[in-house]
């Protein structure tokens, strides 16, 4: 059991007393956002004097993570005895007491925009009287490219609307070398059946760890696309939609946002790079339908804080009520009541591997697999093993049913040998047969733009999405005369294309037409290549052939981008 022996620190960090008489602590961590904690004990003249607001509360097993004592409470029972219940959040909350003061402009990596925008508001303020006692630690994520601007946002609501955005997790730890607080970043492990590479962390009811579950689909609160205004007025205001594959119909949820505190500084930001930065920040307005998974769990297999910790994504299994998804473990609230019981309990949030199983229901009865489709058909029925031909894996169909458990081996057919195979394996491998079945979720593609030839042939193309998220990338383009060709490319973030078509032309016109123009592909913009940065410069243009001679022009209409879909 974790040592949850609540200890108290003054403003400076250094230790008071440990609080042996409590009755009931709860300690809450949080993956995208700040953590809190309330603790209740018996009214006394020590616990008034030491448990003071603005005094810090940890663990006796962590005493890096704390929490900030915001609020004291005393209220007496029935019985007239007094108790009192001191609460707050942990050290991240001081991020909350700054703004992000002037317009600030931020460009380049996660890891540099936070740094930068904590670095103005709080480390290295221009009003030192603004500072924190803080330092920029960790921030081991992802490369991601972002672009955004800000005035008079609160700097925790900005980096915690970044955090959601980009499914990031953070922290503010005390560091005992520098008696400081320092600021980290960090994403989850993945624990799931869906990798090979870390050990697996599963809550099944099968193997007893998951005792209670509840699970909750909302689409309530479901936004698929926002319509950002930002500065002018009427119908002069400057607007852009914000949205991921652009769905149509039933399908489309809209939300409007007022983005009016974003502007240009009369013309100091560019129209392409300030409509980027609208469209980012209605990035962080989406919201997908809410897929949430808690339960109580006993760690008799797993240890929290070892084998699992809050951001890693795990497999959770119901077996009677059929369900098998990946999910990652956002919030963990420990606890320990007068009894000295120790409970945990953790949320969890579906990730996006669940849209694998959209459309076919995967199903486990005790170690069975049955895959239906949504009309019920019998797709796959009581797997047992696996068969490689020609490098395709295929799922073998037996007829009666076999009971499967996580260390069962199996025997695998293959042209050489015999192979030991797993049940996790099969998990991989039925995963596969479902992407197949359905189209692929690692292939499935998304529409990252569709337009109008003639809104494009002479502007710069948006997508939805930043290029560097997607390993292929089809653009669709049209030429003046209305024909269409297509390019495809590979790792497309930063490469050049061409754009070249032949057309002849129809009637008594006994011309021919060359119509080229070469784009380059830049985070989330594809726009016409330029040598030098100059208008002039530009790589397009169009060549007219007649009787073994030719003309040439730079025809800005040459050619357009119409629609724009990648694969991650």
């Amino acid at each position: 059991m974790a040592d949850m022996l609540p200890v108290v620190a003054d403003a400076h960090f250094s230790r008071l007393c440990a609080v042996d008489d409590y009755t009931s602590f709860i300690w809450t961590t949080r993956y995208y956002d700040v953590g809190d904690f309330q603790l209740t004990i018996p009214m006394s003249s020590h616990n008034l004097r030491y448990l003071q607001v603005n005094n810090y509360v940890m663990r006796g097993d962590d005493d890096t993570e704390m929490g900030i004592i915001e609020r004291r409470e005393v209220t007496q029972d029935l019985n007239g005895q007094e108790v009192m219940t001191v609460s707050g959040r942990f050290l991240a909350s001081i991020l909350a007491r700054r703004i992000i003061a002037q317009q600030t402009q931020v460009s380049g990596t996660i890891a540099q925009c936070v740094t930068q925008l904590i670095d103005v508001s709080a480390i290295n303020p221009t009003d030192t009287a603004r500072k924190l006692p803080m330092t920029i630690g960790t921030l081991d994520i992802p490369a991601t490219q972002m672009q955004q601007q800000f005035t008079g946002t609160n700097l925790l609501e900005a980096i915690t609307n970044i955090c959601k955005t980009y499914s990031l997790g953070f922290a503010v730890h005390y560091d005992d070398d520098s008696d400081g607080m320092v600021f980290d970043m960090f994403t989850g492990v993945d624990r799931s059946y869906a990798q090979d590479v870390n050990t697996y962390a599963v809550f099944s009811t099968e193997y007893g760890n998951l005792q209670s579950s509840d699970y909750v689909e909302d689409a309530s609160a479901m936004v698929t696309n926002v319509l950002v205004a930002g500065e002018g007025e009427g119908l002069q205001r400057k607007t852009v939609w914000a949205s991921k594959g652009n769905p149509t119909g039933l399908s489309r949820y809209e939300l409007y946002q007022d983005a009016r505190n974003a502007s240009t500084n009369d013309g100091a930001i560019s129209d392409a790079v300030y409509y980027q930065q609208l469209q980012d920040e209605g990035m962080e307005s989406l919201a997908d339908m809410a897929q949430m998974f808690a339960g109580q769990v006993t760690f008799t297999n797993i240890e929290f804080g070892t084998d699992l910790n809050i951001g890693d994504i795990c497999t959770i299994e119901s077996v009677s009520w059929g369900m098998y998804m990946d999910a990652r473990l956002v919030e963990v609230i420990e606890s320990v009541g007068e009894s000295g019981a120790y409970t945990i309990t953790p949320s969890f949030e579906a990730i996006s591997t669940q849209d694998v199983l959209q459309d076919a229901a995967l199903l486990t009865e005790r170690g069975n697999i049955r895959i239906t489709s949504e009309s019920g058909a019998r797709l796959l029925a009581q797997t047992r093993a696996i068969s490689a031909t020609g490098g395709e894996v295929k799922i073998s169909e037996l007829e009666e049913a076999t009971t499967l458990n996580d260390d069962d081996a199996f025997p695998a057919a293959t042209s050489s040998a015999t192979v030991k195979v797993t049940w996790a394996t099969i998990l991989n491998a039925i995963k596969s047969l479902v992407n197949g079945l359905l189209g692929g979720y690692e292939q499935k593609p998304v529409t990252l733009f569709e337009g109008n030839y003639s809104d494009t042939y002479n502007h710069a193309v948006t997508l939805s999405e930043s290029s560097a998220n997607f390993s292929r990338m089809c653009i669709e383009w049209q030429t003046s005369d209305g024909n269409h060709g297509s390019t495809m490319l590979s790792n497309p973030d930063g490469k050049r294309f061409e754009c070249v078509a032949l057309n002849s032309a129809s009637g008594n016109n006994p011309n021919s037409y060359l119509k080229w123009k070469i784009y380059l592909v830049s985070g989330k913009t594809i726009n016409n290549y330029t040598a030098d940065g100059s208008a002039g410069m530009f790589q397009r243009g169009e060549i007219v052939l007649k009787n073994n001679a030719y003309s040439t022009t730079s025809r800005l209409e040459a050619i357009g981008i119409i629609r724009v879909i990648g694969w991650r």
